[in-house]
């Protein structure tokens, strides 16, 4: 645990610590790499241990869970699936939990700011569709849930693995009210770079952004590209740009930023802390030549008994095609479920060099070793075949 230790691969910055403090001794800063840490004001601590409890790095995962069922999943509705980054399968699943009585914890655009928040309505809940590829600010949202739920209310929290299981440590005892989604996640950067890199946009374009959305599904040069992206600049001028002219998306993709706890992720296994775990079907298509997870294809992972009983009502609803599929298909296009990202060779050199600025130091770091660029392009046409 980082407050124990120091040692920044213990800290994924998911605030329960801060949250759960009955003194408020702890606080975030910032490090030199511009991520947020806890840090304790040792007059006022009270040895309580509740940080120590609470951190989702701190202790082993106490059950070994083995994924009840896994599919391929796609949304029988075509406009679900563009407005979804993958297949739509957490719009689905979202509606039917809405309907039940549900409130919605997610994460949704703030601006250009990435926060978990709470919907209880078919039209907030959009908000939280779509991936944002930045570590969200809790927004202190599992003392909030912790109340809904002494209260009677039903909550269904959807996030990263870690979060999940700090909110889970933070409740301290399981609530059948609670229903839990945690993604399959490679990691990610904090707000602060994202923050640095909408600076030095705005300045090259002269013109302040508006909004911005990863995973765009419009066609670029004719096709759809997974790793794009699409800029609104408040003077109505949109941008639909990638992974080979975006510095944040080069950045991302190449996991050149990513905080270290990503590269160290105790949850990067099949082993989830969530009743079932949502991503994308990459490889669908080898399993049926109808999917086509350049369009849209969710995977789906049933991990409890809660779980399982969601999927039934998603067959009973019928708006899901649903492929079984094995754990090998599963984890073939998703290395998240083997083991954590690799650590990229030139990290460190970037963030020694970002004061020089975000552009420079993206293009001076980002390239991958030669023959890692090679293999990647080759699995690229692989999957095309």
């Amino acid at each position: 645990m980082f407050l124990i230790s120091g040692t920044e691969s213990e800290c994924c910055g998911c605030g329960a610590c801060v949250e759960v403090c009955p003194t408020n001794c702890i606080s975030f800063a910032e490090n030199n790499e511009t991520f947020l840490f806890p840090k304790i004001d040792r007059s006022k601590c009270v040895s309580c241990k509740k940080c120590e409890n609470v951190c989702p790095f701190n202790k082993p995962r106490e059950n070994k869970i083995t994924p009840k069922s896994i599919f391929f999943g796609v949304h029988k509705n075509k406009e679900t699936v563009f407005k979804s980054s993958s297949g739509g399968a957490f719009s689905s699943v979202g509606k039917i939990l809405l309907k039940d009585g549900y409130t919605v914890c997610g994460v949704k655009w703030n601006g250009l700011k990435v926060v978990n928040s709470f919907a209880d309505n078919e039209k907030d809940f959009e908000k939280f569709r779509k991936s944002k590829y930045i570590l969200s600010d809790t927004n202190r949202c599992f003392s909030k849930i912790k109340n809904m739920l002494s209260q009677g209310e039903k909550v269904l929290f959807v996030s990263t693995p870690c979060q999940v299981e700090a909110l889970k440590n933070f409740l301290t005892k399981p609530s059948e009210n609670l229903f839990t989604i945690d993604l399959v996640c490679h990691g990610g950067p904090g707000q602060k770079l994202f923050d640095i890199y909408i600076e030095e946009t705005e300045k090259t374009h002269k013109n302040k952004i508006k909004e911005y959305s990863f995973r765009n599904k419009e066609p670029l040069k004719g096709r759809i590209n997974t790793r794009s992206a699409k800029i609104t600049f408040e003077n109505g001028k949109e941008i639909i740009t990638d992974a080979k002219k975006d510095p944040f998306l080069r950045a991302y993709y190449s996991r050149l930023f990513f905080r270290k706890s990503c590269l160290k992720c105790p949850f990067a296994n099949l082993n989830r802390p969530g009743d079932i775990t949502l991503g994308d079907g990459w490889g669908a298509e080898k399993t049926d030549n109808r999917l086509n997870p350049e369009t849209g294809v969710s995977l789906i992972i049933i991990n409890s008994d809660k779980g399982e009983k969601l999927l039934e009502r998603i067959y009973k609803e019928g708006n899901m095609e649903l492929f079984p599929i094995s754990e090998s298909e599963a984890t073939a296009g998703n290395s998240a479920l083997l083991h954590p990202t690799p650590r990229h060779r030139n990290r460190e050199k970037f963030f020694e060099n970002l004061k020089k600025g975000f552009y420079p130091s993206i293009k001076k770091y980002s390239k991958s070793p030669f023959f890692k660029r090679l293999y990647t392009k080759a699995t690229r046409i692989i999957r095309k075949k």
